[in-house]
């Protein structure tokens, strides 16, 4: 599952889809808005997109849920679910690290509309309520970096 910005600035309007059986790409259900810079994984066997940019300097605090049923992709919209750092300007910071960690996703890092990176954490373990990471907190400002999680 792929998108993002294409051919100029936000011109994103549609993903598209590995097929394992074929192996080929197809384009699939749209997004309910057009985006980039967003995090995204998959979750309890459904597809998370979480904040991102709309356009140039416009950041939002969404959370798009993916399920797909049949090779298609029905998305539902939890919006403005996601806090914002404490010092951050221009909404939630996109370019972070969405990683799982057990039950639980995990949102990392970011960056906001001006450039400025945050340190903050975190989680949530539906998609709908998200909450920072108690005591946690990386030792130093990240944005656009990339994360992964392993079990030991």
């Amino acid at each position: 599952w792929v998108g993002g910005e294409a051919g100029g600035y936000y011109n994103f309007t549609q993903q598209s889809g590995a097929n394992p059986c074929t192996d080929a790409w197809t384009f699939d259900t749209n997004l309910p808005i057009s985006l980039a810079r967003y995090s995204g994984t998959v979750f309890n066997g459904k597809i998370y997109v979480v904040a991102g940019e709309t356009s140039l300097s416009v950041t939002q605090d969404d959370v798009y849920e993916g399920a797909v049923s049949a090779g298609n992709v029905t998305w539902t919209t939890y919006s403005n679910v996601l806090p914002s750092p404490a010092g951050m300007g221009g909404g939630f910071p996109t370019r972070a690290s969405l990683i799982v960690v057990g039950t639980k996703m995990v949102l990392i890092g970011g960056l906001d509309v001006f450039g400025g990176a945050t340190a903050a954490i975190y989680e949530s373990n539906d998609g709908q309520t998200w909450s920072a990471v108690s005591g946690a907190a990386l030792p130093f400002t990240r944005g656009g970096g990339g994360a992964a999680a392993f079990a030991l």
